[in-house]
């Protein structure tokens, strides 16, 4: 080109900077946005690429369940395309860190220990802080896992997913330093396990000596020889490593059943030993029962002896005491004799000497009685003689009453009988009888004698009585003479006889003296018998005693020696089943895709790449949008000169090419600053977003600039600005040079159909009449900018909603969906009595009864097979309690979904991932220590779909899980309601961490503080997409304001001739903008919301769903920001109609 051309080119730059700043910035934002993203992509995989290679990070990995032998290392190493294979070891553990149990794995540093902790061996670890560990209890952790809980300090191992004690050789590690692994870079979850949750939350690297010696290797590590120089997730790499996978697949069978084989004889060869073992042990008790019962024999023989001489002795002893009793009782006897014969002879003394005094009293007080006898006698003489004058008077006395004719035979019945007759003598005397004076006197004298022996008779009782008293003292005076003889005589008699029994007294008493020493010898030999025969007895006791607890100890060891050797040979017996089923156990063969970390890095970096393929398309779009306005009044600006040049004789080629070149230099331009700096900002701003979940080390400032990105992003940046520069003359240039030579003519004028609204149209100004006739006016104008606001206001309301999804995650999850605000995993070796208490305590310490539920981890996959999913199995105790934690419910319309005993009901991300619906099948597997599935395959209708946003679940009913796994499941889970209170909740958890039957606690807060630092880096993406797209609706909005006006400069300046004011222009002018402008809004909400779906879906990670709607405020604020740029962007066109000249915008173009 001539240099002419060039000046003219500047020229029009400078004149029309506006327009070609806003070319280069539009063309930057869509160039810089697709190369930046796109590189962020392969940045991302570089960056891991390139740490792996550091490293050393596997290729492959062979996992097998009955682990491997050092042959089969060889055999590995051996195939082809295979550069090194290395052994490891490692176990899943649950262990204690600090107050908190976590799902642990313990890794050996076998070969990297070997290698001094530097450079060579594979998955080699690179020292973040502390030092290497220098002992078996000493261990390193992954730093980025360290800063989520699980800090250095001592670690305690509990149990593991396997018998320990064939694998550690110590439980207690402690935390030396912490590592960046290239094997475990995912931050949230290092890896899979049967344990606890089903994720690994921690990795303790220690020293081999940690490990029993003899310990099997669990895995072997193979790197691919050439892997290394492709770039890791390539076509090329994956090749490389699929043709070794493909050899090593060959060989899995022999390997697994060469392990098989290796385990089968050494066990068989452990049996055999111990059943030789057993054979000698047989042989050795059965002749050490032999010698023990011939010992027996003979020591109960010589009990059998010993116990006839004891019983002979006994005997012996027996009678000897017999013996001595007989004479004892004899001696008593004896004795009882002597003292009864003693003391009668006592008696008979004191007796005799009584009745000696007896008879001595007697015999003085008879010579008393006599005295006084004889000193009476007088007077009982007189008594006897009155006694003898008063019965003679008396006699007489009767006689003469008899004579009368009375009666009576004493002096008082005759006196009575005389004093009656007497008185019947008066009272007939009275009555007048005669003679009767005689009869009277006798009577009276009779009575009057009678009376007076009356008054004598007391003296002559007395006298009478004196006298029978001294008769009969008399008397007893010559009895008692006579008995005193009699006792004299008697006396004299006892005492002979006292004397004889003395005698003989005395003589007993001489015998039982010496019967009494006989006795005494008697007792003396046998208490020497009785101190014999005790000795004997002891002696015959601690015999026996000693042949009981020999027979005992016989027979217990006889049982014993029985029951080890039948538990033995049971035990045998079992090992030998064992060996025989000992099978090819199953070898997995694993590659970087299958390691958690490096495939969700994988996937998210695949995202940004997704990402980078929609978001810059509308970047392209408004940029083919804007270039094709710009140049199309560029180009109509220049129809004189076109023409002319036309008309000169120029070709078409040589007409556009300035504006090729306009378009041209602008685009390229803009893609260059566009790809330098967004490959520097984006990569580093996305870099920084997923290094808060990844350990993968960022790359170094700058970054290199990928070739294939920025030539891709360059070439569509020009392209689409120079076509439509291109499609801008070529259409101009359709015309003849004269037409060009001539102003273009405006549009004809016609009626729009809201003038066809007769009552609309009459109510309306003539400003407003003019802003919708102009708008349907300039078709084409108004399609470009409602398109061009559209893709902004899109851009905007994808950024938001895609925040609005994210944020969605956590406050519906945690808001609405579910309800527990912990998880209490309960140990499987708990018992029933602490089970309940657990869920007791909870009970009380919470807001309600906690939800018991099983748990299971499982593999979940689609028909087809492309990818296995991990899905947690719930199957509620009680489905009706699930409620109360969980609320089931379909996302469209909030319909409850109900969970019966015979329900499968999925969560909505797994179930579209799995493509299945109500009616349909789910397969499930269990799911092994590494991930991978195992066992049967299990079928399942499936009932319903939930809503759900974190994690895969399988509610399933207890008899639809009975049915399709044969058996029920035990609750190993607890969904618990602990205080809102921060303070009493971490109390709370102290107290039952430190409770027997629970195995893990996990907190809502850390599952939400956790997916909120994963999924901040989706978020911080977005907020950069925001403000690119915030840029893009500023400049849009300024060129096609400002080309508006510049279309328009005549109008505006006629309006101005008229006597517009400068309000009323601006009013005039911006009305029909602002309209457009509005519009475009509205189509943007709409363009939007499509984009902003297909954004979500594209931008998914594997754990979560993002939220399905945009929030209100998001369309406010889309919307509302449109408006807002659109504003600022009038504001400052002000100036510029105020400027239009009004004398040269109407000059005629002649």
């Amino acid at each position: 080109m001539p240099p002419v051309f060039w000046r003219h080119l500047l020229r029009t730059v400078r004149q029309t900077a506006g327009r070609y700043v806003a070319i280069v910035v539009i063309v930057a934002l869509g160039c810089g946005f697709f190369a930046g993203l796109r590189m962020t992509g392969v940045g991302m995989r570089r960056s891991a690429d390139a740490f792996f290679d550091r490293t050393n990070l596997y290729d492959l990995e062979l996992v097998s369940t009955l682990g491997f032998s050092s042959s089969q290392v060889g055999d590995v190493s051996s195939v082809g395309g295979v550069a090194a294979c290395e052994p490891g070891r490692s176990v899943d553990v649950m262990a204690r860190m600090g107050d908190v149990n976590h799902a642990c794995r313990v890794v050996s540093l076998d070969s990297w220990a070997s290698a001094g902790f530097s450079g060579g061996p594979m998955n080699g670890l690179e020292l973040r802080s502390g030092r290497w560990p220098e002992s078996a209890d000493e261990c390193v952790i992954v730093d980025k896992a360290a800063d989520k809980g699980a800090v250095p300090g001592d670690v305690e191992v509990l149990y593991g997913a396997q018998d320990l004690d064939g694998l550690l050789a110590t439980r207690d590690f402690r935390v030396v330093g912490t590592v960046a692994s290239s094997a475990h870079v995912q931050e949230a979850v290092l890896s899979t396990t049967s344990l606890g949750s089903g994720t690994v939350n921690q990795v303790l690297f220690t020293l081999p000596s940690a490990f029993v010696p003899d310990a099997p290797y669990t895995e072997l590590y193979v790197r691919v020889a050439g892997a290394a120089d492709e770039p890791w997730g390539s076509a090329s790499y994956d090749g490389a490593v699929d043709a070794v996978a493909r050899r090593i697949e060959a060989l899995i069978p022999g390997l697994a059943q060469g392990r098989a084989d290796e385990l089968r004889s050494e066990a068989q060869e452990r049996v055999d030993e111990g059943r030789a073992e057993l054979a000698d042990r047989r042989a050795e008790a059965e002749a050490s029962l032999a010698d023990g019962a011939a010992a027996l024999e003979e020591a109960g023989a010589r009990l059998d002896s010993g116990a006839a001489e004891v019983e002979d002795g006994r005997r012996g002893l027996a009678d000897g005491r017999a013996q001595v009793a007989d004479g004892e009782r004899l001696l008593a006897d004896g004795e009882a004799e002597i003292e009864r014969n003693a003391a009668g002879l006592e008696e008979g003394r004191r007796q005799l000497g009584a009745a000696a005094a007896q008879v001595d009293a007697g015999r003085q007080e008879l010579a008393r009685a006599e005295a006084g006898l004889e000193a009476q006698a007088p007077a009982v003489e007189q008594a006897r003689a009155a006694v003898a004058a008063y019965d003679e008077e008396c006699q007489r006395l009767v006689a003469q009453v008899a004579a009368a004719g009375l009666s009576g035979d004493d002096a008082q019945a005759v006196a009575d009988a005389a004093r009656a007759a007497l008185d019947r003598l008066k009272e007939d005397q009275a009555a007048g009888a005669d003679g009767l004076e005689g009869q009277v006197a006798a009577l009276e004298d009779l009575l009057e004698a009678a009376q007076a022996l009356v008054s004598q008779a007391p003296q002559v009782e007395a006298a009478r009585g004196a006298v029978r008293t001294f008769e009969e003292g008399c008397a007893r005076l010559d009895e008692e003479a006579r008995r005193l003889d009699e006792a004299k005589a008697e006396l004299a008699d006892n005492r002979a006889a006292l004397d004889s029994g003395a005698a003989r007294l005395q003589e007993g008493r001489d015998a039982l003296d010496a019967s009494r020493a006989q006795l005494d010898e008697a007792r003396a030999k046998v208490e020497s018998g009785q101190a014999s025969l005790a000795d004997a007895e002891a002696r015959l006791a601690d015999g026996r005693a000693e042949y009981e607890e020999g027979l005992a100890t016989y027979e217990r060891g006889r049982e014993e020696a029985l029951a080890g050797i039948a538990d033995a040979e049971a035990r045998l017996d079992d090992a030998q089943r064992e060996v025989d089923a000992i099978g090819p156990g199953d070898v997995y063969l694993l590659d970087r895709e299958q390691n958690y970390g490096a495939a969700s890095y994988l996937a998210d970096s695949e995202r940004i790449d997704a990402i980078a393929t929609a978001f810059p398309f509308f970047f392209f779009l408004v940029a083919a949008l804007v270039s094709l306005t710009t140049m199309t009044r560029m180009v109509d600006d220049d129809r004189g000169l076109m023409g002319t040049l036309k008309a000169l004789g120029y070709g078409r080629a040589a007409i556009c090419s300035k504006y090729v070149a306009y378009a041209g230099s602008a685009s390229l331009l803009g893609a260059l600053v566009g790809v330098l700096s967004m490959s520097q900002l984006l990569p580093c701003v996305i870099f920084t977003a997923y290094g808060i979940i990844y350990g993968v080390p960022a790359r170094p400032m700058p970054l290199p600039v990928e070739a294939a990105p920025a030539v891709a992003a360059t070439v569509i940046g020009v392209a689409v600005t120079v076509g439509a520069a291109l499609a801008a003359c070529l259409s101009s240039l359709r015309e003849s040079p004269a037409g060009l030579m001539q102003p273009k003519a405006p549009k004809a004028g016609r009626r729009i159909l809201l003038e066809r609204v007769g009552p609309v149209w009459r109510r309306l100004s003539f400003s407003w009449k003019v802003t919708f006739r102009n708008i349907f006016r300039y078709r084409r104008r108004f399609l470009m900018t409602v398109v061009g606001v559209a893709g902004c206001c899109a851009l905007l309301l994808t950024g938001f909603g895609v925040r609005d999804a994210v944020n969605d995650i956590i406050d519906k999850q945690f808001g609405e969906i579910v309800h527990y605000n912990a998880t209490v995993g309960l140990s499987v070796d708990a018992t029933g009595r602490q089970r309940a208490d657990v869920l007791d305590a909870l009970g009380s310490m919470g807001r309600g009864d906690p939800v018991a539920a099983f748990e299971e981890n499982v593999v979940a996959r689609p028909e087809d097979g492309s990818k296995d999913l991990a899905v947690v199995l719930v199957v509620p105790e009680d489905a009706g309690s699930l409620g109360r934690a969980v609320t089931l419910r379909e996302r469209r319309g909030g319909a409850p979904v109900d969970l019966g005993s015979d329900s499968v009901v999925l969560t909505e991300k797994l179930a579209t991932t799995l493509g299945v619906g109500p009616g349909d099948e789910v397969r499930l597997w269990a799911q092994d220590a590494t991930g991978n599935t195992t066992g049967q395959e299990r079928r399942l209708v499936v009932t319903a779909v939930c809503e759900n946003y974190l994690g895969s679940y399988v509610y399933i009913g207890a008899d639809a899980y009975v049915r399709a796994f044969g058996e029920p499941g035990e609750a190993n889970t607890a969904f618990a309601f602990l205080p809102t209170d921060a303070v009493e909740r971490a109390v709370d958890a102290d107290r039952l961490q430190a409770m027997d039957g629970v195995e893990t606690l996990m907190l809502d807060d850390e599952t939400i503080e956790t997916y909120r630092e994963m999924l901040s880096s989706v978020d911080l993406v977005m907020v950069v997409l925001i403000a690119a797209a915030a840029l893009l609706a500023f400049v849009v909005l300024y060129n096609l304001a400002n080309i508006n006006i510049a279309e328009r400069s005549r109008e505006i300046a006629s309006l101005k001739v008229l006597g517009f004011l400068p309000k009323e222009v601006c009013s005039y002018v911006f009305r029909e903008i602002a309209i457009i402008v509005v519009v475009g809004a509205l189509v943007g909400l709409v363009l939007g919301t499509w984009f902003e779906g297909y954004v979500v879906v594209t931008a998914e990670v594997d754990a979560a769903m993002f939220g399905r709607e945009i929030h209100a405020v998001s369309y406010l604020c889309s919307f509302g920001l449109t408006v807002l740029f659109c504003v600022l962007v009038l504001a400052a066109m002000v100036p510029r109609l105020a400027s239009i000249d009004m004398v040269e915008s109407l000059k005629s173009a002649e």
